[in-house]
């Protein structure tokens, strides 16, 4: 869920030049991670089912055949990013994580999911159809809502008698697999109506949109009282009335939740005032869907993918009980994800006694459980975020101390910022020997570079402490260290990492040993 620009540009995804980071692109990558069961980002297969690609029986269907959870009680994750669609492997990893973590509800929702949004008039095959079937079965045995989201906005005449058929059969093809709850979803669409829905609505698409969305809950409801569905709208964040707002809260049943990111599209807070106001000016209840820690966007905005590693944060606990649901927007990368996820489920779970710090170390410790210092490191360097844009690092408090130190003159090599180089140098190799392979995988070139730059920051800090005592550094050694010195601030600004030891180097750079 982006502005319309920046999903168009996450289309062409692979054409980041993320080769210059890691032998594979990461990007390439992602839908590799688990291995040879999902090279193709698809088909994994559950041990107990072998033909995955036989015709559904009606076990599939049986075995789901419950009443999902009415919204008010959804809390959970939305798979709703621009970029490589998650594993089935993946994604039931996730599921299992939930289950651990008060989470109820998944959102299928991937923008590169051609059947649920490009080619959301088409029939699934069989085939993807199985694939939905097994994310389904998986989400039914532990307890999670399994929901499907379907994005016909790029294409749809809203009034058009065969493309509303189209929408009630696709929609009817998930339900044959036992899926109950769905997001009617028209985010990051145009906002101007074609002429045949003009001739009907006028030019109002708020109008448009709420006609289709009724018609879907009453052929629906008619046939499947267990059907639920939630609405996402083209203006999905804010907190003022405006006039698609109010044409939703005048023509859109006032039984659907409408989904909202908050005051902005990536809101560094949402106040039990800013749900009031929203909800009042759309009139509808509100389902959250939160933008954190998703990072799709900091591909093609930036040009620097970042990751986020921190905890939730700048969220009232007056929200989670002022609307019917909360959903999180993950990274594409599913099990560096969970970080933030813990701590989201400790939030919905208890919001009054949500302490980020402590849930975030709780995080930590267990998903980096054999090298837990050298996670904490790596977590720390990644958790800067629109939510916390100035997130302390293992580095940024020990600068100041060690500038008063050379100043000083006394011994570089037992500053913090030396020891905290050199536990940076390690953590490339701790972690790659400790981690999940599959987390590692995902986090390697973040890794790499963080190993690289406290490698860099020892030898200049070493080459800096003998020039102090009088003794000399081979020209060769100097021109080695600032040639990976530069090397290093280039990699990082490829990748959205900490600029602050960039800015020591360049200070350490102006020092006699270095400077021409």
């Amino acid at each position: 869920m982006r502005l319309r620009w920046v999903g168009l540009a996450l289309l062409a995804l692979a054409a980041v030049p993320l080769s210059l980071l890691h032998p594979r692109a990461l990007v390439a990558h992602i839908p590799s991670t688990f291995g040879p069961l999902a090279q193709d980002g698809n088909s994994f297969h559950l041990s107990a089912t072998r033909q995955t690609h036989a015709p559904l029986t009606s076990a599939h269907t049986m075995a789901l055949a419950i009443n999902p959870p009415a919204p008010n009680h959804w809390r959970g994750v939305i798979e709703g990013f621009y970029g490589p669609t998650w594993s089935n492997r993946a994604t039931i990893h996730l599921l299992k994580f939930m289950s651990q973590h008060h989470l109820n509800t998944f959102v299928y929702a991937p923008k590169d999911n051609s059947y649920l949004r490009a080619s959301w008039n088409q029939p699934f095959s069989q085939s993807a159809l199985t694939h939905l079937a097994q994310l389904a079965v998986a989400a039914r045995g532990l307890h999670i809502n399994f929901v499907v989201s379907i994005s016909p906005g790029l294409s749809i005449v809203y009034s058009n008698a065969a493309d509303r058929a189209q929408l009630l059969m696709k929609i009817n093809q998930l339900r044959s697999i036992g899926v109950q709850s769905f997001m009617l979803s028209f985010d990051d669409i145009p906002k101007t109506l074609d002429a045949a829905d003009q001739a009907v609505y006028g030019n109002n698409l708020g109008l448009a949109q709420s006609s289709l969305a009724n018609y879907v809950l009453k052929a629906e409801t008619q046939v499947d009282s267990r059907f639920r569905m939630v609405f996402t709208p083209t203006v999905y964040w804010g907190d003022h009335a405006n006039s698609y707002w109010d044409n939703l809260r005048q023509n859109l049943n006032p039984r659907v939740p409408v989904v909202w990111t908050g005051p902005g599209v990536l809101s560094p807070t949402i106040t039990s005032q800013d749900v009031q106001a929203a909800a009042a000016a759309l009139g509808h209840p509100l389902v959250v869907w939160d933008n954190y820690p998703v990072n799709d966007y900091s591909y093609v905005m930036y040009h620097r993918p970042q990751l986020f590693m921190g905890p939730l944060v700048g969220r009232s606990a007056g929200v989670v009980n002022r609307v019917q649901g909360y959903l999180m927007n993950p990274m594409l990368q599913p099990l560096a994800s969970e970080v933030a996820l813990w701590t989201a489920g400790a939030f919905l779970h208890n919001p009054t006694g949500y302490n980020p710090g402590q849930s975030w170390q709780h995080a930590i410790a267990a998903i980096g459980a054999k090298s837990p210092a050298a996670f904490k490191i790596f977590c720390e360097d990644s958790s800067a975020s629109f939510l916390n844009p100035g997130a302390s690092n293992t580095v940024s408090p020990a600068i100041a101390p060690f500038w008063q130190q050379y100043q000083a003159k006394k011994n570089l090599e037992s500053t913090r910022l030396y020891h905290a180089f050199e536990a940076m140098s390690n953590v490339n190799t701790q972690l790659s020997q400790s981690l999940n392979p599959q987390l590692y995988q995902e986090i390697k070139p973040w890794a790499q570079q963080l190993s690289q730059e406290g490698a860099v920051g020892v030898s200049m800090i070493q080459i800096v402490e003998k020039r102090l005592v009088g003794d000399s550094t081979p020209a060769s050694a100097i021109n080695t260290t600032v040639a990976s010195a530069n090397k290093v601030v280039s990699a990082s600004n490829t990748l959205g990492v900490t600029t602050v030891v960039n800015q020591w180097i360049s200070q350490a750079k102006t020092l006699p040993p270095f400077a021409p």
